[in-house]
């Protein structure tokens, strides 16, 4: 199933660390996923400090964002109980 989902870049863990560390990144990645959809859609708009505090760090989180799509997977949530990634 993660082969589906795979970019070139992607970690490839050997050690259960390492697999830990992959599991956090996808939960960051999934995170800041849904947190720029909902700002996206107007759905919530958090505010930082000042103006140029809250762009400096939606920028610095976007960026975070893009760097995670391009070498961690994708975690797909089904309907049902259980999660696949």
């Amino acid at each position: 199933m993660i082969q589906d989902n795979c970019t070139k870049k992607r970690i490839k863990p050997r050690l259960l660390r390492d697999i830990k560390t992959e599991a956090l990144l996808v939960f960051a990645r999934t995170a800041l996923e849904r947190f720029f959809e909902r700002v996206d859609n107007n759905d919530w708009q958090p505010i930082v400090g000042t103006d140029d505090e809250t762009i400096y760090i939606y920028d610095t989180l976007r960026e975070l964002k893009d760097q995670l799509q391009e070498c961690v997977v994708k975690c797909r949530l089904s309907t049902q109980s259980s999660s696949k990634c």
